[in-house]
C-alpha cells in the first residue's frame, strides 16, 4: 500500500508498497505551537490520481487524523491554561500527527505521466511543518504530562483502545499484504522493464537492484532534495530552556537531472513493456485479499472511530 513513504515491512528483504502509515503521536517533552506554517499547499494530484482506487485508501486514516487532532486542541488549550503561552496561538490542525499522505513504489506503479516523472523523480514533497515548542524544562515536561492524563480522564480508556487498535490493524494489514503479493510475478513483470532501462542505457549488477531495487542508488545516480536544501534547526537546547522552532513552509523535492532521466526512462519502459497495468493490478489484488478478510472489522472500527470523533467534538 502506499502512504506517507515507503517503507520495508517486517520480515521482508525486498523493498515492497507499505500499507497506511499512521504516526502515532507520543507526547513528551515537545509540542507543535505557532501559527500556521507559511508556502503553497503540496500537490498530490498526480500521486492520489493513482492510488485512490486501491482498496488501502479506504483505510479510516482521516477519522483517526480527526481523533489526533482533537487531543492536540484539549493538549493545547490545558497547556495555555497552565500559563504557557506557547501554545495559546497553536493551531493544531497545522501539523497533522496522522498523515493520509499518499505516496508511491514507482518501481511498481509507476508515475502518472512522463513530465510526472521528471518533475518528481523518485522522490516525496514536504509538507508545511508549524512552529513547534522544544522544552528542556522539566516544570514544562510535568505540566504537559499532567495535561495529557487530563485529556485521558475526559475521554476515558475507549478512547485509547480503539485508537490503538486502529494502529495495530495497521501494521497488521501491512504484514499480510507482503504475504499477498506474488513476488515471483513482481520479478518476471519486471524482467523486461530491466532490460528496456539497460537498453536506455541505465544497467546495474544483480546484486545491486536485489538490494536497492530500480532505484538511484543502484545505477549510482545521486538523489536530489527539497527544494532550498536541508534546513536544520538551530536550537541552543540548553537545561531549563523553553524554545521554539521556526515554522517551516511546505517545499517541492527537486530531482537531480539524472535521477529525473531515470524516471523519465522507467516511466517509458514500464509503458512500452505493457508492465504497469499489470503491476498496479497485482498490488491492488493484494491489498484486495487482506481487505477482505478484516471487512467486517474494518467496518467496526470506522463506526467506533467515528463514535470517538463525535464524542471527542463535544469537548471542544
Amino acid at each position: 500500500m502506499l502512504f506517507s513513504r515507503m517503507l520495508r515491512c517486517p520480515g521482508v528483504a525486498r523493498p515492497v508498497v507499505s500499507c497506511v502509515l499512521v504516526v502515532l503521536a507520543v507526547v513528551g517533552c515537545t509540542g507543535e505551537a505557532g501559527t500556521k506554517a507559511p508556502g503553497p499547499s503540496v500537490d498530490l494530484s498526480n500521486d492520489i490520481e493513482i492510488t485512490s482506487s486501491q482498496p488501502f485508501a479506504g483505510f479510516p486514516v482521516e477519522k483517526m487524523r480527526t481523533l489526533e487532532e482533537i487531543r492536540r486542541k484539549l493538549v493545547y488549550r490545558c497547556m495555555v491554561e497552565r500559563r504557557y503561552r506557547y501554545y495559546e496561538q497553536a493551531d493544531p490542525e497545522a501539523a497533522p500527527r496522522l498523515s493520509p499522505l499518499l505516496t508511491l513504489d514507482r518501481e511498481l506503479v509507476g508515475w502518472a505521466t512522463e513530465a510526472h516523472a521528471r518533475g518528481q523523480g523518485f522522490g516525496t514533497n514536504l509538507p508545511a511543518v508549524p512552529a513547534k515548542v522544544v522544552a528542556s524544562n522539566t516544570n514544562h515536561d510535568k505540566v504537559l504530562r499532567n495535561c495529557v492524563a487530563e485529556f485521558r480522564r475526559k475521554t476515558g480508556p475507549h478512547h485509547r483502545k480503539v485508537f490503538r487498535r486502529a494502529g495495530d490493524l495497521r501494521d497488521e494489514m501491512s504484514r499480510e499484504y507482503s504475504d499477498a503479493v506474488d513476488s515471483a510475478r513482481l520479478d518476471e513483470l519486471k524482467a523486461p522493464v530491466v532490460e528496456c532501462l539497460a537498453d536506455a542505457g541505465f544497467d546495474a549488477e544483480a546484486e545491486k537492484r536485489e538490494r536497492f531495487g530500480l532505484r538511484p542508488e543502484t545505477f549510482g545516480i545521486e538523489r536530489g532534495g527539497p527544494e532550498g536544501g536541508q534546513r536544520e534547526p538551530r536550537l541552543k537546547r540548553e537545561p531549563g530552556t523553553i524554545e521554539v522552532l521556526p515554522a517551516s513552509p511546505a517545499r517541492r523535492y527537486v530531482p537531480s537531472a539524472k535521477e529525473a532521466e531515470l524516471a523519465v526512462a522507467m516511466f517509458r519502459c514500464q509503458h512500452e513493456t505493457g508492465a504497469v497495468d499489470v503491476l498496479r493490478a497485482l498490488v491492488n489484488d493484494a491489498q484486495q485479499v487482506v481487505w477482505n478478510r478484516h471487512e467486517d472489522e474494518l467496518a467496526e472500527l470506522k463506526k467506533e472511530l467515528a463514535a470517538l470523533v463525535k464524542a471527542g467534538t463535544e469537548l471542544l
